[in-house]
């Protein structure tokens, strides 16, 4: 409460806030004119550099509100051409450097002082938890032309406790399967006959990127060029490893109450193959791997956001291909070391996790029903997300 009652107080005595970040009807009014303390009532040009008076919030702020804006008064008139997305900037850490946060640039009055304030609006709230910096570039200019005084770079760090989704993974994003029975096949022994007596959920879609920082708070770090556009949260959460997983597991399941855990090899290949009535399509509801797949022969070398391809007729997507889905199981190269035909959930020990699906970059063998991969637990990569069970 002291924190917060602090950063109230603080958001209360700057006279730039969110309220002044606002945009409204006339904001860029005047802009240039009247603004602000003009250039000197002489014929001697105007040479005299802006500069940056105040900021919001203060460099190292601590528990800023995740519906905050990044604001800055000019000392003088400022030319709003040069005030922009280029010119100031808002990011937040990432693997590979600063990952951009979409937004918007508006320019308007100072209510008190009428100075000029630049305002950044993120597009949506910002993550809890996390530092952000925002940077006010030299590309500003004044009306006579002379550059912004020097470059300003300044760090803050959200409140961890203000969520922004209050049911990041909702039971309305999942299928409810049927018990049964169907035909699971392995590397290095015949396929083998596999019952599940239970009733389950399945999430429809890969756990998206939004989904991933709504729960722990933190982008996961593998947003880049290779993998996608920066700035789309509804590319899968990739680039985690099985570890991982598990700790967003524990995190969702505090949050909502609910039991999620990752699906047991079977329960996955059950449900990419059709459930109770497999179709015997080669892919994920297919026999074309284009209509429902990204893999190596259409993606481009990047995932893709989740749920653009066609779905089985179930409405599962992207099983085949987009990233690598880990799964609960130790992995076996045989059925000799499974668990059993009823319920299996894999060998009881291993050394490396099972993959299931294919990726953006796996040749077309290995994005079917049947593929099957491995990775180390304590290792993620760009081409590595999952999907989510809920128990009843």
């Amino acid at each position: 409460m002291g924190k917060r009652m602090f950063s109230f107080a603080l958001l209360l005595v700057l006279s730039v806030g969110l309220a002044g970040c606002i945009p409204t009807e006339g904001d860029y009014s005047g802009i240039g004119v009247s603004l602000g303390e003009g250039p000197p009532d002489s014929n001697e040009p105007d040479t005299t550099p802006p500069y940056i008076s105040s900021k919001y919030p203060a460099d190292g702020a601590a528990y800023v509100s995740v519906s905050g804006a990044p604001s800055v008064t000019f000392s003088k008139v400022v030319d709003p051409a040069t005030v922009n997305s280029q010119t100031f900037t808002l990011t937040r850490p990432a693997w590979g450097g600063g990952l951009p946060v979409e937004g918007s640039v508006t320019l308007r009055n100072n209510e008190w002082t009428s100075t000029p304030v630049a305002c950044f609006i993120p597009a949506g709230n910002l993550a809890p938890g996390t530092n952000y910096t925002a940077r006010i570039t030299t590309g500003v200019k004044d009306t006579s032309g002379n550059r912004l005084a020097e470059e300003k770079v300044w760090s803050f760090t959200t409140d961890f406790s203000d969520a922004f989704y209050s049911d990041p993974v909702p039971p309305e994003e999942f299928i409810l399967l049927s018990p049964g029975t169907f035909t699971m096949y392995f590397q290095f022994s015949s396929p083998e006959n596999i019952t599940l007596t239970k009733w389950f959920y399945m999430g429809k879609r890969e756990i998206t990127v939004a989904q991933w920082e709504a729960v722990t708070g933190y982008f996961p770090g593998y947003v880049y060029s290779y993998v996608g556009y920066v700035g789309d949260t509804q590319l899968p959460a990739a680039n985690v490893s099985w570890n991982e997983v598990q700790d967003f597991i524990a995190a969702l399941n505090g949050m909502t109450g609910r039991t999620y855990r990752l699906p047991t090899e079977a329960e996955w290949e059950f449900a990419a193959s059709g459930g109770r009535n497999p179709t015997g399509y080669e892919y994920a509801g297919s026999d074309n791997p284009d209509e429902v797949a990204w893999y190596e022969g259409n993606s481009g070398g990047r995932a893709h956001p989740v749920g653009r391809k066609h779905p089985t007729y179930q409405q599962f997507y992207d099983m085949s291909g987009n990233v690598h889905e880990w799964v609960n199981d130790w992995y076996s190269y045989s059925f000799d070391n499974f668990s059993g035909h009823t319920d299996p959930t894999g060998p009881s020990t291993g050394a490396v996790r099972v993959l299931r699906g294919g990726a953006f970059n796996s040749p077309i063998y290995g994005i079917t029903v049947r593929s099957r991969g491995y990775g180390d637990p304590a290792k993620g990569y760009p081409n590595r997300g999952f999907r989510l069970v809920l128990e009843q």
